[in-house]
């Protein structure tokens, strides 16, 4: 069994019920179609009439690539973004 956690580097996840799959190709397709919705997020988004100017930055997010058990994304809106991970882990019941 496998699941699959979000969590800043250096902090605790925050997720105490996360999503747990049977199946390695489970949780991986799960970790794509999260992926998937952040890119989905950052190119639906559009910029208010009340917003910023051009000159600021609103949303934009950085998602890396899947690599051998998740990804990372930034959010450079904030200036000491950590990143935010999500990787799969094996599932260890208490």
């Amino acid at each position: 069994m496998y699941v699959v956690i979000e969590f800043t580097p250096g902090y605790l996840p925050e997720n105490d019920d996360p999503p747990v799959f049977n199946q390695w190709s489970e949780a991986v397709n799960y970790v794509l179609a999260e992926r998937q919705r952040l890119f989905n997020e950052e190119s639906s988004y559009e910029e208010s009439e009340d917003g910023p100017g051009d000159d600021n930055v609103v949303f934009m997010l950085d998602v890396g690539d899947f690599e051998e058990d998740g990804f990372i994304y930034f959010d450079k809106r904030k200036m000491h973004d950590l990143g935010r991970l999500v990787v799969i882990r094996p599932y260890e019941e208490e």
